[in-house]
Protein backbone atom coordinates (compact mmCIF):
# COMPACT_ATOMS: atom_id res chain seq x y z
CA UNK A 1 0.00 0.00 0.00
CA UNK A 2 1.23 3.67 -0.83
CA UNK A 3 2.18 5.78 1.90
CA UNK A 4 -0.52 8.15 1.48
CA UNK A 5 -3.62 5.47 1.63
CA UNK A 6 -1.75 4.28 5.22
CA UNK A 7 -1.85 7.64 6.16
CA UNK A 8 -5.68 8.50 5.27
CA UNK A 9 -6.81 5.18 7.05
CA UNK A 10 -4.54 6.30 10.14
CA UNK A 11 -6.02 9.85 10.03
CA UNK A 12 -9.55 8.42 9.56
CA UNK A 13 -9.23 5.68 12.19
CA UNK A 14 -7.93 7.93 15.02
CA UNK A 15 -10.23 11.32 13.94
CA UNK A 16 -13.20 9.66 13.68
CA UNK A 17 -12.34 8.00 17.19
CA UNK A 18 -11.34 11.33 18.85
CA UNK A 19 -13.76 13.44 16.78
CA UNK A 20 -16.32 10.52 17.93
CA UNK A 21 -15.82 10.56 21.28
CA UNK A 22 -16.08 14.75 21.53
CA UNK A 23 -19.32 14.15 20.11
CA UNK A 24 -20.68 12.05 22.16
CA UNK A 25 -19.61 14.14 25.05
CA UNK A 26 -20.94 17.35 23.91
CA UNK A 27 -24.56 15.65 22.42
CA UNK A 28 -25.47 13.50 24.81
CA UNK A 29 -26.48 16.28 27.70
CA UNK A 30 -28.77 17.54 24.76
CA UNK A 31 -30.38 14.02 24.32
CA UNK A 32 -30.26 13.30 27.91
CA UNK A 33 -30.03 16.18 30.06
CA UNK A 34 -32.28 17.28 32.90
CA UNK A 35 -34.36 20.25 32.06
CA UNK A 36 -35.78 20.80 35.23
CA UNK A 37 -32.32 21.70 37.24
CA UNK A 38 -31.72 24.72 34.98
CA UNK A 39 -34.29 27.24 37.08
CA UNK A 40 -33.13 30.46 37.80
CA UNK A 41 -33.02 29.91 41.43
CA UNK A 42 -35.40 30.84 43.90
CA UNK A 43 -32.91 32.63 46.32
CA UNK A 44 -33.17 35.51 43.62
CA UNK A 45 -35.71 35.32 41.15
CA UNK A 46 -35.88 38.57 38.10
CA UNK A 47 -38.22 41.41 37.94
CA UNK A 48 -40.65 41.70 35.25
CA UNK A 49 -38.74 44.39 33.41
CA UNK A 50 -35.81 41.76 33.33
CA UNK A 51 -37.81 39.10 31.92
CA UNK A 52 -39.19 41.35 28.89
CA UNK A 53 -37.21 40.16 25.77
CA UNK A 54 -38.30 36.47 27.09
CA UNK A 55 -41.77 35.98 27.70
CA UNK A 56 -44.75 38.85 28.17
CA UNK A 57 -47.75 37.71 30.20
CA UNK A 58 -51.27 39.31 28.76
CA UNK A 59 -54.32 38.69 30.99
CA UNK A 60 -57.99 39.71 29.27
CA UNK A 61 -55.60 41.28 26.24
CA UNK A 62 -53.76 43.32 28.21
CA UNK A 63 -50.05 42.98 29.42
CA UNK A 64 -49.53 42.03 33.04
CA UNK A 65 -47.08 45.12 32.83
CA UNK A 66 -49.62 47.47 31.91
CA UNK A 67 -52.49 46.28 34.56
CA UNK A 68 -49.51 46.69 37.50
CA UNK A 69 -48.88 50.26 36.31
CA UNK A 70 -52.72 51.06 36.04
CA UNK A 71 -53.00 49.09 39.58
CA UNK A 72 -56.16 46.42 38.10
CA UNK A 73 -54.53 43.88 39.71
CA UNK A 74 -55.58 42.45 43.10
CA UNK A 75 -54.50 39.59 45.20
CA UNK A 76 -55.82 37.60 48.36
CA UNK A 77 -52.55 37.56 51.10
CA UNK A 78 -52.16 34.49 53.38
CA UNK A 79 -54.11 36.80 56.20
CA UNK A 80 -57.00 36.38 53.46
CA UNK A 81 -57.02 40.17 52.92
CA UNK A 82 -57.37 41.61 49.56
CA UNK A 83 -54.17 43.82 48.40
CA UNK A 84 -53.40 45.79 44.96
CA UNK A 85 -50.75 44.01 43.28
CA UNK A 86 -47.46 45.98 42.52
CA UNK A 87 -44.65 45.64 40.80
CA UNK A 88 -42.46 44.28 43.33
CA UNK A 89 -44.85 41.49 44.40
CA UNK A 90 -44.48 39.81 40.63
CA UNK A 91 -41.23 37.85 41.04
CA UNK A 92 -40.27 35.32 37.92
CA UNK A 93 -37.95 32.07 37.60
CA UNK A 94 -36.86 31.23 33.84
CA UNK A 95 -36.12 28.16 33.08
CA UNK A 96 -32.92 28.38 30.86
CA UNK A 97 -32.44 24.66 30.01
CA UNK A 98 -33.19 26.13 25.69
CA UNK A 99 -30.12 28.46 25.98
CA UNK A 100 -27.91 25.71 27.79
CA UNK A 101 -28.98 23.37 25.19
CA UNK A 102 -27.79 25.83 22.24
CA UNK A 103 -24.41 26.26 24.20
CA UNK A 104 -23.91 22.59 24.12
CA UNK A 105 -24.86 21.95 20.31
CA UNK A 106 -22.81 24.89 19.41
CA UNK A 107 -19.95 23.19 21.14
CA UNK A 108 -20.65 19.84 19.23
CA UNK A 109 -20.44 21.54 15.57
CA UNK A 110 -16.18 21.41 15.65
CA UNK A 111 -16.58 17.77 16.75
CA UNK A 112 -19.37 17.24 14.02
CA UNK A 113 -17.41 18.56 11.53
CA UNK A 114 -14.10 16.81 12.54
CA UNK A 115 -16.02 13.58 12.63
CA UNK A 116 -17.58 14.18 9.16
CA UNK A 117 -13.57 14.68 8.07
CA UNK A 118 -12.03 11.49 9.67
CA UNK A 119 -14.74 9.57 8.17
CA UNK A 120 -14.43 10.95 4.74
CA UNK A 121 -10.48 10.32 4.86
CA UNK A 122 -11.46 6.63 6.26
CA UNK A 123 -13.59 5.72 3.41
CA UNK A 124 -11.02 7.53 0.47
CA UNK A 125 -8.46 5.30 2.58
CA UNK A 126 -10.88 1.62 2.20
CA UNK A 127 -11.28 2.70 -1.12
CA UNK A 128 -7.76 3.52 -2.46
CA UNK A 129 -6.20 0.30 -0.54
CA UNK A 130 -8.84 -2.13 -2.13
CA UNK A 131 -8.35 0.02 -5.50
CA UNK A 132 -6.74 -2.17 -8.10
CA UNK A 133 -3.74 -1.06 -10.09
CA UNK A 134 -4.28 -0.61 -13.69
CA UNK A 135 -3.25 -3.52 -15.89
CA UNK A 136 -0.12 -2.77 -17.84
CA UNK A 137 0.02 -3.56 -21.72
CA UNK A 138 3.01 -4.64 -23.60
CA UNK A 139 2.91 -1.46 -25.64
CA UNK A 140 2.61 0.75 -22.22
CA UNK A 141 5.83 -1.37 -20.36
CA UNK A 142 8.13 -0.92 -23.26
CA UNK A 143 7.79 3.05 -23.05
CA UNK A 144 8.23 3.31 -19.47
CA UNK A 145 11.54 1.94 -19.71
Amino acid sequence: MKPSVIALLAIGLVGSGVSGGLLATQYRPVLEGDAGIWWTPESSPLTLDQTADDFRLYIDKESLQAHLVRGSLTGLGREGLAFSVEPKDVAVRINNWNSVKAAFLEASLYPAFGLGASLSCLLIGIVAAFQRPAPVLQGQASRRR
